[in-house]
Parts: C-alpha cells; sequence; structure tokens
C-alpha cells in the first residue's frame, strides 16, 4: 500500500515537471544581443522600447536602457514571461539552481543545488547606454506590459520632448532621443540672452556670453564644466 502511494505521488511529480518544462518551452529567448549604443540619451528619455514586433511566432525587441557600469553579459537570458507581462530580469548572478533527476537505482527523485557563478566587471567613466536586442519564440502577440529591471518600460518618444520658441525662433531643443541641438538661450532675469550656446546631437559646439546690450564679451567652452572666458579689456 505505502509503496503504491509512493508511487502514484511521483507520477504526480512527474506530470509536474513535466508540465513545467512544457510551459517553459513555450516561449524560449533564441537570440540577444547587447551593445553600447549613444544614440538615445536615457538618462533623460529614461529606459525605453525602441521597438517590438511579431513576426509568425518570433517577438523581435529592441530597448535601450542606461545601464549604470553593469555588466549585462552575467544575465542576458534571463526573463520571465507572467500575466501577460514580459519581465527581462537582472538575477543574481551566484544565483543556487534548483535541478530535479530520476534516480533509477534507488527508485526516487534526486534534487541538486547548482551555484550559477558569474564575474561581474563594473564599467567606469562616461554615460553607458546600451541598445538591447532579443528574439523570442512562442508569441502569438505583443506582450501587454515590457519590464526591465522590475520597471515598466515605455515606448521611446516618437517626438520632441522640449522646445521654446524665442522671437519666432525653435531654441531649447531636447530631441526625441533625448539630445540638446541648435541653439540654447539663457536669460537675465530682465529677459535679455545671457548666454548662447550651440550643439549638435548633444555635443557642445560653440558658445557666446553676452551683456544686457546684447553685446558678446566673452567665450564659452563646455566640457565636463562650463568655462567662460572674458578678454581683459572686456572685464
Amino acid at each position: 500500500m505505502q509503496k503504491n502511494v509512493m508511487r502514484q505521488c511521483f507520477y504526480i511529480l512527474l506530470i509536474f515537471l513535466f508540465t513545467d518544462t512544457i510551459v517553459a518551452q513555450k516561449y524560449q529567448l533564441i537570440n540577444s544581443k547587447h551593445d553600447p549604443d549613444n544614440s538615445k540619451n536615457c538618462s533623460l528619455i529614461g529606459n525605453c522600447i525602441s521597438t517590438a514586433i511579431i513576426k509568425n511566432d518570433t517577438l523581435y525587441l529592441t530597448i535601450f536602457i542606461n545601464n549604470n557600469g553593469r555588466d549585462l553579459e552575467a544575465y542576458r537570458d534571463s526573463f520571465i514571461y507572467k500575466n501577460d507581462t514580459l519581465s527581462l530580469i537582472l538575477v543574481d548572478t551566484n544565483k543556487i539552481e534548483t535541478t530535479f533527476r530520476f534516480n533509477s537505482f534507488k527508485n526516487i527523485i534526486d534534487t541538486f543545488y547548482i551555484a550559477k557563478m558569474q564575474i561581474m566587471r563594473q564599467l567606469v567613466g562616461g554615460l553607458d547606454f546600451q541598445r538591447l536586442q532579443y528574439n523570442f519564440i512562442g508569441f502569438n502577440y505583443l506582450p501587454k506590459v515590457f519590464q526591465f529591471d522590475n520597471e515598466n518600460l515605455c515606448y521611446c518618444p516618437a517626438k520632441m520632448i522640449h522646445y521654446e520658441i524665442y522671437k519666432g525662433d525653435t531654441v531649447n531643443i531636447i530631441d526625441k532621443n533625448g539630445h540638446r541641438q541648435n541653439k540654447w538661450l539663457t536669460f537675465y532675469e530682465t529677459g535679455e540672452i545671457m548666454k548662447q550656446k550651440n550643439y549638435k546631437d548633444n555635443s557642445f559646439v560653440s558658445g557666446q556670453y553676452l551683456n544686457k546690450s546684447g553685446i558678446v564679451i566673452g567665450e564659452i567652452e563646455e566640457s565636463e564644466i562650463e568655462t567662460i572666458i572674458i578678454p581683459e579689456d572686456e572685464k
């Protein structure tokens, strides 16, 4: 009697394991690629979806993130699909994984604990934006929610994020990629132009410092900090 009960429990366990395997196999990550890409300034636009397309049963997904110096190689294949939410997760790289195997000699299920070890690299210096491309199979329609590191993702902006109009001219532009573009103006409290800078794809090109009469009295240099150079005769 006891053997029959144990045999029934064993078969039930096998059914659960087989069912979990089928569910796990339905959605599979078949390819992923992570590349540095500064074409979008994620510090301004946030982590966002660039494209999400279903073709046949394959989901092609591209997102941009501010990587903050993390080594994505350690967890590029980690994802969960549940409740119509596709979560790209940053798992513990020293995670203990549980594996089951039937021991035919003992007629029992053996349990194995495997430590998945990964070496983490910390990147230093500069902005670290990444383009993440994923290809999944098993999807017939787009998930309602996409997440990265437990943060809901929106689609990347399709229009300018910010701009101002000054005397009919469009200035102080932050484009759809989060980059400063063209003319940027800073004003005195009384309304006159104090600084005029020019940007190309978020890179500083040139700048001038003006007095309240609109006369250029200094040149502006900008790297990590802003420097105003005023000739001696203008001081």
